[in-house]
């Protein structure tokens, strides 16, 4: 009978460990997935505290190192991120991402890169005979320890009118917690903002690999003051290789109406130097000056050429009450 009882007993503790170390696998992989999560969105701090973690429990793991490595970089602390490298081309010799991030190392010792440009212009066709729409833009950003600073402009030409709108933005990482400011405006303006304030942020939900996003603004017009508030959801893949986010559109428009609508959008890495975007929206749109209703479907992919120049691609098909549109344009970021 003690016999029967102490392997009744040892079978219970089998079973509890076994369960114990399911729990603690299964937590690990959720710690990964959410430091894969808060690189792609900016929050390195974050990144690195977390994927140092899953590193402890899992020192072979040259996904997590990899991640750990990235995030190291962006923080141009490149010392602590060689040495995650090295770790990880010792246990995986062919892992080519490794050896691509090793690379950006030796490049960023060579000639440090904390400013980027990004350009675009596009060009698009108007139904019923309302002629040719036509939008430029540049941005310079300046990688901080915690963010970045920026400043760009948006020229625009449609209806035979031009319109230049110039803006400023600060983005902070604190934490898990990402926000972000930015004020604009523009000289003389026909159908651009007079002036403009926008703000948001975003934080996850703990490791589901999903993230809480807000964003709000108003925005003075020719014809009047439009605000607007744009809570949404965000889900990152545990690879980093699919981003999914949906929006959900409010808008109070210079009448002081308040219309709503929604926007959808994915990004798909189909190659680690290749990425394929896709979005849709149904929502209230007040970008010539009068807020209505707009529909719109759009298709992008960028190429990173090398880890200074990224090349994008963009067409965009919108439907709206007075004509239709369709746009191409095309892109690059660079940093400098």
């Amino acid at each position: 009978m003690k016999t029967r009882t102490i392997l009744a007993i040892l079978a219970c503790l089998g079973w509890a460990e076994a369960a114990q170390a399911q729990s603690s696998g299964s937590n690990t992989d959720q710690m990964y997935q959410t430091g894969v999560m808060d690189r792609l969105a900016g929050r390195h701090n974050a990144a690195v505290d977390g994927l140092r973690q899953v590193i402890q429990s899992r020192p072979e793991d040259v996904d997590a190192r990899l991640n750990l490595a990235l995030a190291l970089i962006a923080l141009d602390r490149l010392d602590e991120a060689e040495r995650e490298l090295e770790v990880v081309l010792r246990l995986a010799p062919d892992y080519d991402d490794a050896v691509v991030a090793q690379a950006s190392i030796d490049r960023l010792r060579a000639q440090p890169t904390p400013w980027r440009l990004d350009v675009s212009t596009g060009y698009g066709e108007l139904s019923n005979g309302l002629g040719t729409w036509r939008d430029t833009a540049a941005t310079l950003s300046r990688r901080t320890r915690n963010g970045a600073i920026s400043a760009g402009f948006e020229h625009a030409d449609r209806f035979g009118l031009n319109d230049t709108y110039v803006e400023g933005r600060i983005d902070h990482t604190t934490g898990r917690l990402s926000l972000y400011a930015a004020v604009g405006g523009t000289p003389d303006a026909d159908f651009r903002p007079k002036f403009a304030l926008k703000s948001g942020g975003q934080t996850p939900i703990g490791n589901s690999g999903v993230a809480v996003t807000v964003d709000a603004g108003i925005a003075r017009y020719v014809v009047g003051t439009v605000t607007n508030v744009q809570p949404g959801l965000e889900y990152t893949s545990r690879s980093g290789a699919l981003i999914v986010g949906a929006r959900w559109i409010n808008v109070w428009d210079e009448l002081d109406v308040h219309r709503s609508g929604y926007s959808l959008r994915a990004i798909v890495a189909i190659h680690p130097r290749a990425r394929l975007r896709a979005g849709f929206a149904d929502a209230p749109e007040s970008s010539d000056g009068t807020t209505v209703p707009v529909r719109a479907v759009s298709l992008g992919a960028e190429f990173d050429v090398s880890d200074r120049l990224t090349l994008r691609l963009n067409g965009l098909q919108e439907q709206r009450d007075a004509y239709d549109r369709e746009e191409i344009s095309v892109g690059f970021g660079l940093r400098l």
